[in-house]
């Protein structure tokens, strides 16, 4: 058996690839009316920290324009359980008198 490739769109597998997209949000980006290279183009470099990733924008974009149409983007890892019995700062009691008067 041959592997299949895809001929229809090789800029949007390239694209896909560069951009770290998944197949919907690929669809997300065409029913905007993105072309692959805008998607490239818009890949942040290492000096524009300001810049959001291209899949956040994107998924910003289309959250915009067709408000409730898109799906929660689902983080990957260990979930944050907060632990209630450690408060996120000391008590009072925990300083000195020192600590407050500036002694």
């Amino acid at each position: 058996m041959s592997k299949k490739k895809n001929k229809k769109n090789p800029e949007w597998a390239r694209a896909k690839k560069l951009c770290r997209l998944s197949q919907e949000e690929v669809a997300m980006a065409q029913r905007l009316g993105f072309t692959p290279r805008a998607l490239i183009g818009n890949i942040p470099s290492p000096t524009q920290r300001w810049k959001a990733p291209v899949k956040e924008w994107m998924r910003d974009l289309y959250e915009e324009k067709f408000p409730g149409e898109a799906k929660p983007h689902q983080v990957w890892g260990r979930p944050q359980v907060k632990d209630e019995s450690v408060p996120d700062f000391p008590a009072p009691e925990f300083y000195p008198d020192e600590y407050f008067l500036g002694e």
